[in-house]
């Protein structure tokens, strides 16, 4: 089966294959999270945007590490002006993963510091290797995370567990990210691909629009009261019953076949 691959940045592999986007850091020795891999991933995010067929994403890197933290050497030579824009920059890329409409795999193949750890975050489902590394350790740097880490953890794993985590800027071994409720499973190494693949392919599988107006229902709730809030599933519902996939899904269960959904 053909599958589209295009490579951004000289740091970034996309490729889809059957309603599934992988975007893949090759940034090495570590994949920093440096300025080309941030405009490589904008350009992916771009694509996914453009592209009505891709039903789910999967992030990963290459070789032994996600992403393990931000490029130092870059970091360090910024002045004040240039850290608040590239801050802000940062923060407005790795919010995309949260934002755009089809739901984000983060596949942590390895060290996921800092940055790394931040791009996660933002993803909608967390899936880690046994061999994965994932920590915050700014504080220990004079400086802390700013793409998204102080505000998703605490929303992820409460007020007192992100504090314990970030303060002390000690990383967690994926079994313990597991039990914090950082990731949502731990496989083994050789797994990790595969069991990703599992369960973008049954989000692909599944009615689209119902999947979109569940992540940003999901989304919105922080925002906003549980009166608010459902009062926008009824609204999602609403939407959902006017939908083509939604008689098909139906039919499709009452005949005992399988739907063939066409996101409209």
């Amino acid at each position: 089966m053909e599958v589209n691959a295009i490579k951004y940045n000289n740091v970034i592999n996309y490729e889809v294959n059957v309603g599934i986007a992988v975007i893949t850091i090759q940034n090495p020795p570590v994949n920093a999270l440096n300025r080309a891999v941030l405009t490589g991933l904008d350009e992916c995010l771009d694509a996914v945007a453009a592209d009505i067929n891709v039903r789910t994403v999967i992030l990963t890197g290459e070789g032994k590490c996600f992403i393990a933290g931000a490029d130092i050497k870059e970091f360090a030579g910024m002045d004040f002006n240039e850290l608040v824009t590239g801050t802000r920059s940062g923060q407005k890329i790795i919010s995309r993963l949260e934002q755009i409409p089809v739901p984000v795999i983060a596949a942590i193949n390895g060290a996921a510091l800092g940055g790394g750890l931040e791009t996660t975050l933002a993803c909608d489902i967390r899936i880690a290797s046994e061999k994965a590394l994932l920590g915050l350790p700014e504080v220990t740097l004079g400086i802390l995370p700013a793409y998204g880490g102080v505000s998703r953890l605490s929303n992820i794993i409460g007020e007192g567990n992100a504090k314990m985590f970030i303060f002390t800027g000690q990383p967690l071994d994926a079994r313990q990210a597991l039990t914090m409720g950082i990731v949502q499973e731990v496989v083994p190494p050789e797994r990790l691909m595969g069991r990703c693949m599992e369960v973008a392919s049954r989000i692909a599988a599944a009615a689209p629009l119902p999947v979109k107006r569940v992540k940003e229902g999901i989304r919105k709730r922080r925002d906003c009261n549980m009166e608010a809030s459902l009062e926008n599933e009824v609204l999602y519902s609403m939407e959902c019953f006017h939908s083509e996939d939604r008689a098909e899904g139906i039919d499709a269960f009452l005949n005992k076949r399988k739907p063939l959904f066409k996101n409209k």
